[in-house]
């Protein structure tokens, strides 16, 4: 009876890591800090770092994995937003 509680709290925990190892990162707390704003492109965060745009998008890419940012495609545009689920199981 108790191995689907248990179950239920490693994967949990699992996704928990997921969003800290996403959060350790300055540059990737920067992106979520700017679209709790607002969405924006994902050129138009990288404007805000000194790197590579194919650079950056690892850093979005390991945002969205866990389920921080999610992006819809506009033509040739990312827009990125966040999604709060995550950020609010950080919290707690």
């Amino acid at each position: 009876m108790t191995a689907p509680i248990v179950s239920q709290v490693e994967n949990y925990c699992n996704a928990l890591d997921w969003v800290f190892h996403a959060l350790a990162d300055p540059t990737r707390r920067s992106a979520i800090q700017y679209l709790t704003h607002k969405p924006a492109s994902v050129t138009k965060l990288a404007e805000s770092f000194d790197m590579a745009l194919p650079s950056f998008i690892n850093h979005i890419s390991l945002l969205e994995n866990p389920g921080l940012i999610s992006w819809n495609k506009t033509g040739r545009v990312r827009i990125c937003k966040i999604k709060a689920g995550q950020l609010t199981a950080a919290e707690r």
